[in-house]
């Protein structure tokens, strides 16, 4: 099973974390070919704290916008369904921030 690195920015997390690099770092087992879709879709059923921030990801939680970086390239929510993850991939999920 390849394990995946989940960083959630604290500001997402409610305090979950007091990490001071501003971060929630989650280590996960991905089932082997599982897709990005699939664990979010994972670990909004298993982890309560999660499927907040899942909704957000998912677009479903439209007052918190988010964006999800894979090895810090960002993804658009179509390619979710489309990337398979493998050993040491790390998610990262921001706020979307917006002004100027």
């Amino acid at each position: 099973m390849p394990q995946v690195k989940l960083k959630i920015q604290n500001i997402l997390t409610g305090g979950r974390s007091e990490s001071s690099s501003g971060f929630a770092v989650i280590s996960i087992s991905a089932s082997e070919g599982e897709g990005i879709l699939e664990l979010f879709r994972r670990l909004a059923q298993e982890d309560g704290d999660l499927n907040k921030i899942v909704t957000c990801v998912m677009g479903q939680d439209t007052h918190t916008p988010t964006v999800v970086l894979l090895n810090g390239r960002f993804l658009s929510p179509a390619e979710f369904s489309k990337i398979a993850l493998k050993e040491g991939d790390e998610l990262t999920v921001l706020p979307l921030l917006d002004g100027g």
